[in-house]
């Protein structure tokens, strides 16, 4: 499968989007050059410019700023509220294994009817379980899959 053919052309790269056709490589020197030169690179020399100066120099700083933009700091800690809202909107809908669950149970705690219902239940994740392996190889392959098909 991934010595031979198997993908076939899959993954098709148009001649007018060929970027490495397009580089260029004039040597070690100039390529470590231009990637001193870049923005992330100056922007993480900066970072660790800054936190040097705040958290190991003036270490009083951080909660002298942190005083001084109060609002913007809650908002950035509370994510936006997002956290808020989808415990206070996605969190209190029921969930199928609690309503299964409650479905199984009787009086005096013991499972009648519900058996069959916790059957379903394991055959169903037993599938799934399959599918949701963790393997990005296997997510590739389903994504190929479903391109092929649509």
């Amino acid at each position: 499968m991934l010595f031979g053919n198997f993908f076939g052309d899959a993954i098709k790269v148009l001649p007018q989007h060929n970027v490495l056709a397009q580089i260029h490589f004039d040597g070690i020197g100039p390529f470590i050059a231009h990637g001193l030169q870049s923005a992330p690179f100056i922007l993480a020399v900066l970072g660790f410019g800054l936190a040097w100066l705040l958290y190991l120099r003036e270490p009083h700083l951080p909660d002298m700023i942190r005083d001084r933009v109060k609002p913007i700091y809650n908002l950035l800690v509370r994510k936006y509220g997002f956290d808020e809202f989808n415990q206070k909107v996605f969190a209190g809908v029921p969930s199928s294994g609690g309503v299964l669950w409650r479905i199984g149970r009787c009086e005096d705690h013991r499972w009648t009817g519900g058996e069959r219902y916790g059957t379903h239940d394991r055959l169903l994740s037993s599938i799934v379980r399959h599918v949701q392996s963790g393997y990005i190889y296997h997510y590739a392959f389903a994504m190929i899959i479903g391109c092929s098909c649509s």
